[in-house]
């Protein structure tokens, strides 16, 4: 079963949301590099190498679920081009 995820992502002063329906936070993740990146590399202006690296990170590190807080995780990429890049992945409640 599908869920709604938001996805926030900080970087360079800037905040990016997107939302995306997916079974899990693996394929969420497959989905946002293949839709959404591409977007976000226009807007922050990431060459290819920094493109690459992004991607490289998103899949090689482990999100860190809050304590106390219920289907929110942290997966921070550390700086691209000497900015943080840090996502957030909130399992989002349909109403």
């Amino acid at each position: 079963m599908e869920k709604l995820f938001t996805i926030i992502i900080d970087y360079k002063g800037g905040t990016y949301i997107s939302q995306y329906n997916a079974p899990n936070i693996k394929s969420l993740k497959e989905k946002w590099v293949e839709e959404e990146l591409p977007k976000l590399s226009t807007i922050a202006d990431f060459n290819s190498y920094q493109v690459k690296s992004i991607k490289e990170r998103i899949f090689n590190e482990e999100e860190i679920k809050y304590d106390n807080l219920l289907n929110i995780w942290n997966n921070d990429l550390g700086t691209i081009s000497k900015y943080f890049f840090s996502m957030i992945i909130i399992n989002t409640k349909k109403d």
